[in-house]
């Protein structure tokens, strides 16, 4: 910096104002610094500005997850797109943090002590609440955090999340109009707060047409896993007559298991998803599902933890809309 200020006949300080984009030097001045910055071939140590400002230009998405499936779950790829899509508009990168829940809290306390990252997406698991004790502990921390599908309110921590109640009840509804009495929700034995409150918003609609859902939980989130018990669960002389699934790949076993079993969809059973996953119009039948934009969640994540690190803004907590997709997988009760 100190050859580009002698080089341009300016200041030190004028250079680092037209690296940083501030308003306050002339046009003029402006391309004379630019242009010795060209002639001197100058590149900023991206490095040490981080270190002298506090800022990264990095943000990161922090799942937990022990498995093997974390980075091929369609719902955080499709929420990383969303954040690397808005990074890379605002000049910034992102990094994913794949933890255990024993080590998640341990790591991010080191994050926040290196000043890597300008901010984190947190995707936790367990069920509503349960990690209400571990987010109040980061909560003082300097490190920007927003939860990812989980409702926290706690000072410091935004969250985003989606109509997931809202869009389960829809569905049962829709399955109650069809004239289906015997029910069944399938979701993972490994519990995350999204598929939680769409087993209780299932539950509530169906409890109000006075009726019960039987709670299936499959030992994994894969196709293979749900087709599993869904043949379990089908081969039963009290079969249930629509299962609603708590993503769409558990719906894709579903059908796989039907199928299995020499029943139709949806003429002997009808299947519902959730997701909205790209496959979800392509398998056949097509499956009947519920909509939300997780990319949008996503970008919205990363729009928050930005101006939290450039002006310090906080935003408030944002809840997505759902959409009911009506397709091929459901039908009227047999």
């Amino acid at each position: 910096m100190r050859d580009v200020a002698e080089r341009a006949g300016v200041s030190i300080q004028t250079v680092s104002n037209v690296l940083n984009g501030r308003p306050v030097t002339r046009e003029e001045t402006r391309a004379r610094v630019q242009q010795a910055i060209r002639d001197l071939g100058y590149e900023p140590d991206a490095m040490a500005r981080a270190l002298r400002l506090r800022r990264s230009r990095t943000l990161g998405l922090v799942i937990e997850d022990d498995s093997r499936l974390a980075l091929r779950d369609p719902l955080h790829a499709l929420l990383l797109t969303g954040m690397v899509e808005r990074a890379r508009q605002r000049d910034h990168a992102v990094s994913v943090i794949v933890t255990a829940p024993l080590h998640t809290e341990r790591q991010l306390e080191q994050l926040a002590r290196q000043g890597l990252l300008d901010g984190v997406v947190l995707s936790l698991q367990g069920a509503e609440g349960e990690r209400d004790a571990f987010a109040e502990r980061l909560a003082g921390s300097s490190l920007p955090m927003v939860a990812f599908e989980q409702r926290m309110r706690i000072p410091g921590l935004c969250t985003v999340t989606a109509d997931n109640e809202g869009g389960a009840a829809r569905i049962c509804r829709l399955l109650l109009q069809l004239g289906h009495r015997r029910l069944a929700f399938l979701t993972g034995a490994v519990r995350w707060p999204a598929p939680e409150r769409r087993l209780a918003g299932f539950r509530a609609a169906a409890a109000a047409a006075q009726l019960e859902v039987a709670d299936v939980r499959a030992p994994s989130w894969t196709v293979d896993s749900a087709r599993a018990v869904a043949r379990r669960l089908l081969a039963a002389p009290d079969r249930p007559t629509a299962v609603c699934a708590a993503n769409d790949l558990l719906a894709g076993g579903v059908v796989q298991g039907a199928l299995d079993l020499g029943l139709e969809v949806p003429a002997d059973l009808s299947v519902v998803g959730f997701d909205d996953f790209d496959f979800a119009a392509l398998v056949r039948p097509a499956l009947t599902t519920v909509r939300l934009d997780a990319i949008a969640m996503g970008e919205w994540a990363a729009d928050a933890l930005i101006d939290r690190s450039e002006r310090g803004e906080a935003m408030p907590d944002l809840v997505l809309a759902t959409e009911l997709i009506v397709r091929d997988s459901t039908g009227p009760a047999p």
